[in-house]
């Protein structure tokens, strides 16, 4: 409008605050008044939640003349609310953590054949730490090289089960060396292929998260097993411990199926040996 005069403007003004208390609180001309937890910004910065009632204020049957809003500070009950929701929230997800931990134990002991713990064990990894890629690496007897007798998802070049490659430079070789998991984040501009040359084709592939935890039987490190995301920053501390865990579980039949594996192999080159 050209001219507008203070009682316009008022007017005006107190039509949109109608609209938007009806619209965006609930409040209803003759309805009853609105309880809402707002958060509040103060001056310094800092916020607050408060518990407002607001109700129109209104003298039946001329339209409101206005809005009458009540609160009082909520923000320590807030706080104790929202603790005992990540308290709870924390409780089952370590409750379900548990949980399949022990299935995989179970997983591992069910049955002899490998393959069928190696899927087993990919569909219960992934319901509690999610991946693109998968992997099971073991050392050959002489330990200069390992194999891959196992992979899950994303495939990259150069990379097949049964293929066998150097320890030199592998995560497996540090992996010996430190005896404990290692969390790989590959992010812009930074060169890992380096210091993880068999992990090169992986990050290439796009690879950029690496959870990688040794697995260890008879208090001897024999393979690893990794854990991969194509999203940046993707694992935590807390990923590579429950990998920790998973790899604690299932190393005894790993190791067992790998022995039993080289015994059979030494039975078939004795009794070749023994025919020529």
């Amino acid at each position: 409008e050209k001219h507008i005069t203070p009682n316009s403007l008022v007017i005006a003004l107190k039509a949109v605050l109608h609209d938007l208390i009806q619209a965006k609180m609930g409040v209803k001309e003759g309805g009853k008044a609105k309880t809402l937890e707002l958060e509040f910004y103060r001056k310094d910065g800092s916020t607050y939640w408060s518990e407002v009632k607001i109700s129109l204020l209104q003298n039946t049957p001329d339209p409101p003349s206005g809005i009458l809003g009540v609160g009082r500070d909520v923000t320590e009950r807030r706080r104790v609310q929202e603790e005992l929701k990540r308290s709870e929230e924390t409780a089952n997800r370590l409750a379900r953590e548990a949980e399949m931990i022990a299935a995989i134990g179970r997983i591992t002991s069910s049955t002899l054949r490998m393959e069928e713990v190696y899927e087993r064990l990919t569909a219960a990894v992934g319901k509690i730490i999610p991946f693109d890629r998968l992997s099971v690496n073991l050392m050959t007897p002489d330990r200069k090289n390992f194999t891959i007798p196992y992979l899950a998802g994303l495939e990259v070049e150069g990379q097949r089960v049964g293929d066998r490659f150097p320890m030199a430079g592998s995560i497996l070789e540090q992996l010996s060396e430190v005896r404990k998991g290692l969390l790989i984040q590959l992010e812009p501009g930074q060169e890992l292929e380096a210091r993880f040359i068999s992990l090169g084709p992986d990050f290439r592939a796009g690879i950029r998260s690496v959870l990688g935890v040794p697995l260890i039987s008879r208090d001897q490190t024999f393979g690893c097993l990794l854990v991969q995301a194509k999203r940046e920053k993707a694992y935590t501390p807390r990923d590579l411990h429950l990998a920790d865990r998973i790899a604690d579980q299932i190393a005894g039949a790993i190791a067992n199926a790998a022995l039993f594996l080289e015994c059979r192999r030494a039975d078939e080159a004795l009794r070749e040996s023994e025919e020529k």
